[in-house]
């Protein structure tokens, strides 16, 4: 069975132009990939990881420590399409890819005890940034929705 091909409307083709024009111009001018992570949740079993993946400046201010910073930067970042974010939770590492508009919103299996809890997420060779993720204990009754 043959599927049939996709097409796109015309101003999703032309945001998609524009945003690639734009990452492509922020690459020239030296700008490189860093993750920008939000306060994930889960259970003793699984995480939610939550991250963007943006273009930004040498001298950016991402320190590695959580900032759980929203706002502006959803409007004027430049995102990473397709972005490989390499994650590290409970001693494991795994690879979860960005969405088109360099949005990370992935589960991930893990071995985690309850309590507020530390991953580690890098793309491209980045400097490691860190996210909170809050664990919910199995016998709580949030982690399984009883």
């Amino acid at each position: 069975m043959v599927m049939p091909e996709i097409k796109i409307h015309r101003a999703a083709r032309v945001d998609v132009a524009i945003m690639r024009w734009r990452a492509r111009r922020a690459r020239e001018r030296g700008r490189t990939p860093t993750v920008i992570p939000y306060t994930g949740y889960g259970s003793t079993s699984w995480v939610r990881i939550l991250a963007r993946v943006l273009l930004a400046s040498g001298r950016s201010r991402l320190t590695g420590e959580p900032t759980g910073a929203r706002g502006w930067r959803s409007f004027t970042g430049v995102p990473v399409e397709n972005a490989v974010v390499r994650v590290e939770v409970g001693g494991f590492s795994q690879e979860v890819t960005a969405d088109r508009s360099g949005i990370v919103d992935q589960v991930v299996e893990a071995t985690l005890a309850p309590g507020w809890q530390r991953i580690q997420l890098t793309v491209e060779g980045s400097a490691p940034v860190h996210a909170d993720v809050f664990v919910v204990a199995d016998d709580d009754g949030l982690a399984t929705g009883a």
